[in-house]
C-alpha cells in the first residue's frame, strides 16, 4: 500500500474554515495572562484535498468526530474545526525510525523496537481516522511490537508477567486507536480485533466479549477473518471451554490467507484444544506442522518443545483410530516414526535466536 500523505482539507473547506476562526469551546477555552498566551502543542500535517496541497495546519486535539487544529500562524488560543471525513490524504510531519526499529526487531529487542515507533506516532494516534495517513502501519508495528515483548517477558515468569501486562496494555491502546480507521485501512478493522484480544491477555474477559460482539462478524476472504475467530477461540480457550474454542480456531485457519499474524497462533491455540481434549494424536499432528512450517521463530520452538514432551513421556504411543490417521498430510505413514526423525535431525536448531536486552 502506498505511503501516503497527510490531513487533508481543500482549499475551499480550509478558507472557510480559517475565516470561521473562533476561540477554543468552552472546555478548552484560552485563559486570560500567560495562559492565553501558551500555544497548545499538536501535531504538524499537512492537509490534502483531491490531489491538492494544502497549507500546514496544527492539529490539535478532537472531540469525539471534530477535530480542532489551528494554522501555523494563528494566535494562541484559536482554533478552527472540520471532521475527518472531509479530507482525502493526510501526512503527519513525523519521523519514523523505520530502520533502528527493524534493527532491534531483527535482534528480538521487542521492546527497544516498539518504544522507538510508538514515541513517534504518538502525537498522531489521536486522528488515524484521517484517510490515507502515513501514521497508521507505524503505529500497528508499534503495537505488535508490545505483544511481541510482553510474550518475551511472560517467558521470564515472576515479575516479568507483571512487565507482560504493561507492555500488553500499551499494544491495547495502541490496536483501538489504529481501529478507528477502519473506515479507509483494510487492516483497520483487524486492529480494533486485537485490542479486544489484548484484553482478553490481561484477563479482562467481559469487556473482550462485549467488544468484539460489538464488531461485525466477517465473510470469507474478509481481511478480517482470521484475526476474527482466532480472538473469537481466544476467549473461548480463557472461559475454559476447549471444544468451542477449537471450532472457532479451525475457523480462523481455515478459510485464512496463512496470514503470519493470525495462521501460526491459530494453529497452536488448536493443538491446546486438542491436548484438553485428550486428542493428544491430533495436538501432536499440530505440533508437527507448526515446528515444521516456522523453524527458528518462537511458535516453532514452542511446537517442537511440546512434541519432544509428548514423545519423552509416551502420550502418543497408543495406536491411533485409523479413521482419523494422516487427518494432516494425507499419510498413513507412523507419525510417532516421523516426529522422532524430525527431532533429532533439528537437535541443534530448537531455539530462536537470544532475545536481546531491552532499553530501560
Amino acid at each position: 500500500m502506498k505511503r501516503v500523505v497527510a490531513i487533508v482539507a481543500g482549499t475551499a473547506a480550509l478558507a472557510a474554515a480559517a475565516a470561521a476562526q473562533t476561540t477554543a469551546p468552552a472546555s478548552a477555552a484560552t485563559a486570560t495572562g500567560a495562559a492565553a498566551r501558551a500555544v497548545e502543542p499538536g501535531v504538524l500535517t499537512r492537509l490534502v484535498k483531491q490531489e491538492k496541497a494544502v497549507r500546514e495546519v496544527v492539529l490539535v486535539r478532537r472531540q469525539g468526530p471534530t477535530i480542532f487544529f489551528r494554522l501555523t500562524n494563528s494566535p494562541p488560543g484559536v482554533y478552527s474545526q472540520f471532521t475527518a471525513d472531509e479530507f482525502d490524504e493526510a501526512e503527519f510531519r513525523i519521523q519514523i525510525p523505520e530502520q533502528a526499529a527493524y534493527a532491534d526487531a531483527m535482534a528480538r529487542r521487542w521492546l527497544n523496537a516498539a518504544r522507538r515507533l510508538h514515541a513517534a506516532v504518538a502525537p498522531a494516534l489521536p486522528f488515524l481516522d484521517l484517510k490515507q495517513n502515513n501514521a497508521f502501519e507505524p503505529a500497528v508495528q508499534a503495537a505488535w511490537y508490545y505483544v511481541r515483548a510482553a510474550q518475551q517477558a511472560n517467558r521470564l515468569g515472576g515479575t516479568g508477567q507483571v512487565e507482560a501486562a504493561k507492555w500488553l496494555g500499551e499494544a491495547q491502546r495502541i490496536f483501538a486507536a489504529a481501529g478507528a480507521a477502519a473506515n479507509w485501512h483494510p487492516y483497520g478493522e483487524s486492529a480494533a480485533i486485537r485490542a479486544w484480544m489484548c484484553l482478553a491477555e490481561l484477563g479482562r474477559l467481559d469487556e473482550a466479549e462485549a467488544g468484539l460482539a460489538r464488531q461485525r462478524e466477517p465473510e470469507i476472504g474478509d481481511a478480517s477473518w482470521g484475526v476474527y475467530w482466532l480472538a473469537r477461540a481466544q476467549i473461548l480457550y480463557a472461559r475454559e471451554q476447549p471444544r468451542p474454542a477449537l471450532d472457532a480456531a479451525i475457523r480462523s485457519y481455515l478459510h485464512e490467507t496463512k496470514d503470519v499474524e493470525t495462521f501460526p497462533d491459530a494453529l497452536m491455540l488448536a493443538a491446546q484444544c486438542y491436548e484438553d481434549l485428550n486428542e493428544v494424536h491430533r495436538a501432536r499432528d499440530v505440533y508437527y506442522e507448526v515446528a515444521r512450517l516456522f523453524p527458528g521463530t518462537d511458535w516453532g520452538a514452542e511446537a517442537r518443545i511440546r512434541l519432544k514432551t509428548m514423545m519423552d513421556t509416551g502420550m502418543t504411543a497408543a495406536t491411533e483410530d485409523p479413521n482419523i490417521t494422516g487427518i494432516f498430510f494425507g499419510t498413513e505413514e507412523n507419525m510417532n516414526e516421523k516426529v522422532l526423525k524430525y527431532l533429532k535431525e533439528t537437535e541443534t536448531h530448537t531455539a530462536p535466536a537470544a532475545p536481546g536486552k531491552a532499553a530501560p
